[in-house]
């Protein structure tokens, strides 16, 4: 097995998409480049040895932990489905949350080692906008990327903060959720009734973002490295 099929073949292992079928596009040939990139420095040898940890292998690590948690989004997504009961749709909802603002993380930290921004905890974030002004001196059409996809980021983080530090979700059924923007409408949603909406066609949504958004920055990074 080449060190290209069988290095995929780990990444998806470790991931509900590998289960399901489910593969991103242009990761076969960013893994390709990067495997290019170690093989061109010689390092396997050493890696055998232990003697050192090459950056390449810190590509796969960001990699491998970008593809399981976008596995975890589409796992919440399939328990939803078909799921009646309401404490376990909000379990499912909490922790998809949860996932889609770690993976976000992941994805600011691939872009952080790769154009070697040098921020550092905290500041890799790309709901903060000097993050995403230093990665526009390195990469500008992949910074308007982003910032295209700035309203759903800001949602994903104002969700996260507020589940975990302030606020819960009141759920009319399994599958209706108010539709309201910030989770500190639980008290409107619960006496007042506001409008509602599927929560499993906000998670597609999501899906289709967090999918997309990890697509652009993985086809990003390939063509730099093939100018390398």
């Amino acid at each position: 097995m080449d060190h290209q099929l069988g290095t995929l073949v780990v990444l998806y292992s470790q991931s509900y998409l590998g289960q399901i079928g489910i593969g991103l596009n242009n990761l076969d040939s960013l893994v390709k480049e990067i495997n290019r990139l170690r093989k061109n420095k010689g390092r396997d040898a050493k890696i055998a040895e232990g003697l050192q940890i090459t950056t390449e292998y810190r590509y796969l690590e960001y990699l491998s932990d970008a593809i399981e948690k976008l596995g975890f989004l589409y796992f919440a997504r399939d328990k939803m489905k078909n799921n009646e009961d309401i404490p376990t749709s909000k379990y499912y909802i909490y922790n998809f949350i949860f996932d889609c603002k770690a993976l976000l993380d992941t994805i600011a930290g691939l872009i952080n080692h790769h154009y070697e921004l040098r921020k550092r905890k905290g500041g890799i974030d790309l709901n903060k906008p000097r993050f995403v002004k230093a990665l526009y001196t390195k990469n500008p059409l992949l910074s308007k990327d982003i910032e295209n996809f700035g309203e759903w980021i800001k949602w994903i983080n104002r969700w996260r903060l507020d589940l975990i530090h302030r606020h819960g979700l009141f759920m009319y059924t399994a599958r209706l959720m108010p539709t309201s923007d910030e989770p500190e409408g639980f008290a409107s949603a619960m006496f007042n009734k506001t409008p509602a909406v599927d929560s499993l066609r906000v998670v597609e949504e999501c899906i289709k973002n967090a999918k997309h958004l990890l697509e652009t920055v993985i086809a990003c990074v390939r063509d730099d490295l093939l100018t390398r």
